[in-house]
């Protein structure tokens, strides 16, 4: 089984980079709260690694 990096903090592009898997299995939730800044970069709070090397990523913006 393939341990996938763990990304979280990272940009979202630079994240995607290192995790080296297809996108196809990258699931992309974004988080919004109250005061959303999507004028900023969005960045990865939270990792979950899925069956078959698949991973959910959920982004806000900073």
């Amino acid at each position: 089984m393939n341990t996938l990096s763990n990304v979280i903090g990272y940009p979202l592009e630079e994240a995607l980079i290192l995790l080296d898997i297809p996108t196809d299995n990258v699931l992309i939730i974004e988080s919004k709260g109250k005061n959303v800044n999507e004028n900023g970069e969005p960045r990865v709070i939270q990792q979950q690694n899925l069956q078959d090397g698949k991973v959910k990523l959920v982004i806000s913006y900073f």
